[in-house]
Parts: structure tokens; C-alpha cells; sequence
């Protein structure tokens, strides 16, 4: 991508252009693909995205503020999902977030 991320609604906006750009793809794929976005007026503002391809889904949330969340789970184990949290600060820290998600849910690690 040739964005510079900074923490602010434009990181949202990248986030969210990036999901765009290659959800066709991701559901060639067989990935499905979810996002959501907190609410109007909150004080901080996220987009979230799921990824589920057969037994194994990931959530990666970003917040305005460069939070981030990333929360993975196999269904087959019938472990709790796993949290993880990292800060975003570049655009190479979100390409690393969803590389994160991306590879989860495809089943390397």
C-alpha cells in the first residue's frame, strides 16, 4: 500500500480501504469476511474485521487510536480464542496486524 498510516480516523479509513480492496479475493478464497464498526459517537471509534476459513477464525479490531486487537480461535480445539493486542503506529504495523490475522486463517503460523 502506498498510505502513510497515522493514528487518527484516517486509520480507520485505511483499514477499511484495505478490506475493500481485497474482500473479492479473500471470498475467492473461501475466507467469509465480516466488518463492523463501533457506533456513531463514541469516543473511540474502531472497524473490526472477521475472517473465518473452515475451523479457524480470527477478529482483528483497530481503534482511532492505534489499539489494536487480534483475537484467533480453532473451533475444532474448543480452546478459548486467544488475545492479542499491539499498537499501530505505520502503515508496516497494520500490514503486520493483518499479516497476523491473514496467516492465522489460513493455517500457518
Amino acid at each position: 500500500m502506498g498510505w502513510n498510516c497515522q493514528v487518527s480516523g484516517e486509520l480507520l479509513q485505511h483499514f477499511e480501504q484495505w478490506v475493500e480492496e481485497v474482500r473479492p479475493s479473500l471470498a475467492d478464497q473461501g475466507l467469509s469476511v465480516e466488518v463492523s464498526r463501533s457506533p456513531t459517537g463514541r469516543q473511540k471509534a474502531s472497524l473490526g474485521v472477521y475472517l473465518q476459513l473452515e475451523d479457524r477464525g480470527g477478529f482483528l479490531t483497530i481503534w482511532d487510536t492505534g489499539e489494536c486487537q487480534l483475537s484467533t480461535v480453532d473451533y475444532a480445539s474448543g480452546l478459548d480464542p486467544i488475545e492479542s493486542y499491539h499498537s499501530i503506529n505505520s502503515d508496516d504495523d497494520l500490514m503486520h496486524a493483518i499479516g497476523r490475522l491473514l496467516s492465522w486463517v489460513r493455517g500457518s503460523r
